[in-house]
């Protein structure tokens, strides 16, 4: 398995390819907070983080999947 990472100026990407079995590229999708309480695959990682203010979105908004066992962030 070849794995290739491009950690580009906006965004950064990832892909994989499997030379033993075909020569065929295979572009991963990354999942990502894409709203309040919504994590969906993308193909593309934007390269920079976005700090949300504590007026913006309740914290329970930004819970991701795989922190900590109960979800909440802080």
């Amino acid at each position: 398995m070849i794995v290739g990472i491009d950690l580009g100026t906006t965004n950064s990407a990832l892909a994989h390819a499997d030379p033993d079995r075909s020569a065929r590229i295979v572009s991963d999708e990354i999942p990502q907070l894409v709203g309040a309480g919504e994590i969906l695959p993308r193909p593309t990682l934007p390269s920079f983080a976005y700090l949300a203010g504590e007026h913006e979105l309740p914290r329970e908004a930004l819970a991701l999947p795989w922190t900590a066992v109960d979800n909440r962030v802080g």
